[in-house]
């Protein structure tokens, strides 16, 4: 496995643990607002939604870089889950930054938005 792989192997380990910590504080966030709240917890759900599918792009990521010795040939080839290859590694990890930060975004939403 060359550097650049074992870097995106790892990245994408940290990132796995990070959506874990910020899913279990979207859940705990979410118990904490009452009936007034809807508005504010409606986008805390887009955001654990959008979590959960960046942690599942990851897991993707993660689960597949090991079959691969650079970083090169992990971007070009189809890999996915299950035995169904639909999407190139490389799109996989844009796939997973993009729902990262759409989730950052429906976060920052949720705070913004009035009672």
């Amino acid at each position: 496995m060359d550097s650049g792989l074992k870097g995106l192997f790892d990245y994408t380990k940290f990132h796995i643990g990070l959506y874990t910590g910020l899913i279990s504080l979207s859940v705990g966030l979410a118990k904490f607002i009452d009936r007034s709240g809807q508005e504010h917890l409606y986008w805390l759900r887009v955001t654990l939604g959008l979590l959960v599918l960046a942690g599942m792009c990851g897991g993707i990521v993660g689960s597949n870089a090991y079959e691969h010795e650079t970083l090169k040939g992990f971007e070009d080839v189809k890999i996915g889950l299950f035995g169904w290859k639909p999407l190139k590694g490389k799109t996989w990890a844009h796939w997973e930054h993009l729902l990262f930060w759409l989730a950052v975004l429906a976060a920052t939403v949720s705070v913004f938005v009035p009672y």
